[in-house]
């Protein structure tokens, strides 16, 4: 009993993406123009269905950000400041700090002292890059991607 077309690409299309063609439908796809064009045009519209749509809009002006504004404000982007001054700021004043702590301490006769000072400046200062790193995370997730992406060749 003979298939007719239909029933050979119905079997076709009952196959999972990347399974191998049995020989038999192989077999007459290589002898049926017809099927084997049908089954070259799925193919085709598969791999353009596949692509990204590249729509052009004209965007003069912030419309997105205001339609996002509008819609949900946490949607709407944020400025955001940069701290990394005040982090710089407040380490210079830690530093200080610690060398004042040094000339207070140098004239303390008890080393009992000296040694909690410089504990407590060392827990202080411990404290402070543990801080910074949590509170600028993304700045360095940000860094360590671009920079393991930019010699890749693929995009970030």
């Amino acid at each position: 009993m003979s298939k007719t077309h239909e029933e050979y690409m119905e079997e076709y299309l009952r196959l999972d993406k990347h399974q191998r063609i049995p020989f038999r439908l192989t077999l007459h796809f290589l002898f049926c123009s017809k099927c084997r064009n049908e089954v070259k045009a799925l193919t085709k519209a598969e791999k353009l269905s596949a692509e990204p749509l590249n729509v052009p809009v004209p965007l003069k002006d912030d419309t997105i950000q205001k339609v996002l504004a509008k819609v949900n404000s946490n949607l709407a982007p944020q400025k955001k400041r940069n701290l990394i001054p005040r982090w710089v700021s407040s380490g210079i004043i830690l530093i200080l700090t610690m060398l004042s702590l040094g000339y207070i301490t140098r004239s303390f006769d008890n080393e009992y002292y000296t040694f909690w000072a410089f504990m407590l400046f060392t827990i202080a200062f411990i404290v402070y890059i543990l801080v910074f790193f949590a509170s600028n995370m993304e700045l360095f997730i940000k860094r360590i991607n671009t920079k393991t992406h930019k010699g890749s060749g693929s995009p970030a």
